[in-house]
């Protein structure tokens, strides 16, 4: 994935709206701890803590979170 295609799909996962996220960080399923709830933190910063899992050898990959967001 290009430093462009990355930067367009944490901004479009920080752009989410609160109940958006959830719904994605449902959708993706990450253990409970990977992702910090929204409780007061920026966005921003759980948005780069999931792709961050999601990325990860424990996690399914950023094709499955464009996929879940309807990308391709």
């Amino acid at each position: 994935m290009s430093p462009s295609d990355r930067f367009n799909l944490i901004e479009t996962v920080s752009e989410l709206s609160n109940g958006e996220f959830v719904k994605l960080r449902y959708a993706l399923n990450p253990d409970p701890d990977v992702v910090p709830p929204l409780d007061g933190r920026l966005k921003e910063e759980c948005s780069e803590a999931l792709l961050k899992w999601a990325e990860s050898s424990a996690g399914p990959g950023l094709s499955q979170v464009q996929s879940v967001l309807g990308f391709g």
